[in-house]
């Protein structure tokens, strides 16, 4: 988050450059010359990209939170469990990309052989 509100900061500052460039570099008709148009694009364009890279940590990050937030139909469960479960459901036979449910099996640090944590993915 400090990247974000650091090129945020940033952002505003180029951007109030160009402006006080944009104001200070006009001509008396209201124009600018070519070399003084072309450095406006320049901080333009870095304002412009700076407001792609918030965006893109800002999909990251959250994206990040959506991956890192446990689903309600994860949860540990032994192996028994979970074949219980299948068998309940009529998915005995399947243990890995079973349609309609994929079932992915993660060995759960700390705890025993037997013990996974199983996603129900849809």
């Amino acid at each position: 988050m400090n990247k974000i509100l650091e090129l945020r900061q940033k952002r505003a500052r180029v951007w109030n450059d160009a402006k006080k460039y944009l104001d200070e570099h006009r001509g008396k008709d209201g124009i600018l010359s070519e070399d003084d148009e072309a450095v406006y694009e320049r901080l333009e364009g870095v304002v412009v990209l700076l407001g792609k890279e918030i965006e893109r940590l800002e999909r990251q990050a959250a994206i990040d939170r959506v991956v890192d937030t446990p689903m309600p139909w994860e949860h540990e469960i032994s192996e028994a469990e979970a074949i219980d479960a299948l068998q309940k459901h009529g998915w005995v036979q399947c243990t890995y990309n079973c349609e309609p449910f994929a079932v992915v099996k993660h060995k759960v640090k700390g705890e025993n052989d037997d013990k996974r944590r199983v996603d129900f993915l849809l």
